[in-house]
């Protein structure tokens, strides 16, 4: 067990639970995976991935595309699927939050991740969004940005911009502005069951009175950025009360008849209505207290909020740098066409259709081509961002090169210019190995190539140049 049961919290289960759930935080964490749809489907992964690494796997009971995996997980972010972001690793219960929130079929949402680093449960939203319309990934760390930007690219997002901004300004900033806003807020961590890379420790009634107070400010903050009518889900991976149902209660308190805990049908998990003398709102009630025995997970607390009525705030001027002041123009209407038609040509993509179905727009920087989404263009033309959107390619001298982003993303209809490796040289190619007397089936002119191996796993590009077999990989995916 990695963390013993806070003496303040051991009263809150009947003896018979507490036997279950020292019984169940003695166990191993199963590692858990969830299946990146955008880029396969989840038949697909289970008719290949089990088989071929050896996996026991089943089902996460609240995530469709959520998989525990039982047996020969050991070595799942050395898979050629993990490198190329066709499954993300997270706790089954952070995959929670983003079954929460209901889809509008067909609309064009404004979402809003108020905490967003590294970016699993961001990944989520894009996946349940179809890469449709827009999310604000914003996290106020500077540290944690880069994880946040690398997820991303590495799930293929298109539909996503990065921000780094404390989330408690984006109520005074963009007030009743997002149609969904995610909250997953930063929390003591006592989850009683954690995962390897997020170990537990001792947490002081100080640091708990500061993180509550920095909960309550950040769900003001993304309630007030929530218009009428939309939803907001609130989590933490903490099984305090003072972290949850307490911030739940202050945010009843502080709006009441504006904000509304709803039930949740999706898995039963009740919370708590009192603790140390402190009654809530009965309708905290609502909300999910996932101690671990009930669904074999981490501790986790989850909530779904409506937003019923406006609410007043004292707007604020949000930071303001036009992209042509960061060295990003539009491209121009004949390089646009000239782009998408040397794509069509060699390798078959057709990128004017996915800018179409996607709502995007070209942008270049320099050499660099970035698909833009159009939301953001719209909504919030001069609101500063790390990142936007999805890399296209650049033009190295003459030649164009496709991003690894874009080939690994819409893999599937690239319809030309693919070389297919066997599996032997497949797993060479992964420790970024450079090829040499290739086949003569597969030689060559110069120009970038799709590379798969002999199962059709795509694994990213590489530059051929008669039977020399350059490999494009990015470093970090190299193991």
């Amino acid at each position: 067990m990695d963390a013993q049961l806070p003496t303040d919290l051991a009263h809150l289960l009947e003896p018979a639970e507490q036997e279950r759930l020292q019984a169940t935080v003695a166990r191993p964490l199963a590692p858990a995976i969830r299946i990146n749809t955008l880029k396969t489907t989840v038949q697909a992964a289970a008719d290949t991935w089990p088989a071929r690494y050896g996996w026991q796997t089943e089902p996460v009971p609240f995530c469709p595309s959520g998989w525990r995996v039982r047996a020969g997980g050991e070595n799942l972010a050395r898979t050629a699927e993990f490198k190329l972001g066709m499954f993300y690793i997270q706790d089954a219960a952070s995959m929670l939050p983003g079954e929460l929130f209901h889809l509008d079929a067909g609309s064009e949402l404004l979402w809003l991740d108020l905490a967003a680093a590294p970016g699993g449960k961001t990944t989520h939203l894009v996946s349940r969004m179809e890469d449709q319309g827009l999310v604000i990934a914003n996290d106020s760390s500077s540290n944690r940005i880069l994880p946040l930007r690398v997820n991303l690219q590495d799930w293929g997002a298109t539909c996503a911009v990065v921000t780094q901004a404390l989330g408690e300004r984006w109520g005074a900033w963009f007030p009743e502005v997002f149609d969904r806003v995610l909250l997953d807020a930063p929390c003591s961590g006592q989850s009683l069951r954690s995962a390897e890379r997020r170990k537990s420790r001792p947490v002081t009634h100080r640091e708990l009175e500061a993180l509550q107070a920095q909960q309550i400010r950040l769900l003001v903050s993304g309630f007030q950025a929530l218009r009428p009518g939309g939803e907001l889900v609130y989590a933490t991976c903490s099984l305090h009360p003072d972290e949850n149902e307490a911030v739940l209660d202050a945010l009843l308190a502080h709006y009441p008849g504006a904000a509304e805990i709803a039930p949740i049908s999706l898995l039963r998990a009740p919370t708590l209505l009192s603790f140390q003398g402190r009654h809530y709102d009965p309708a905290v009630g609502n909300a999910l207290r996932l101690w671990p025995h009930l669904y074999d997970t981490a501790g986790f607390f989850a909530a779904l909020v409506h937003k019923i009525d406006t609410v007043p705030v004292r707007r604020e001027p949000h930071p303001v740098r036009p992209l042509s002041e960061a060295g990003y123009l539009p491209l121009r209407p004949r390089e646009e066409s000239d782009l998408c038609r040397q794509l069509l040509e060699t390798h078959g993509f057709d990128l004017e259709g996915v800018l179409r179905h996607h709502r995007l727009a070209l942008w270049k920087r320099g050499p660099k081509v970035h698909a833009l989404p159009a939301l953001y263009l719209e909504q919030f033309p001069d609101l500063p961002v790390i990142s936007a959107g999805i890399l296209i390619g650049e033009w190295k001298g003459p030649a164009w090169v496709p991003s690894h982003e874009l080939v690994c993303r819409f893999w599937s209809r690239f319809a030309a210019g693919r070389v297919t490796l066997s599996v032997e040289a497949g797993q060479r190619w992964l420790r970024g190995e450079e090829l040499r007397d290739l086949p003569a089936g597969v030689a060559g002119p110069g120009g970038v190539v799709l590379v798969q191996d002999e199962t059709g796993r795509p694994l990213g590009r590489g530059k051929l140049s008669g039977r020399r077999l350059r490999n494009l990989l990015p470093r970090r995916l190299v193991y």
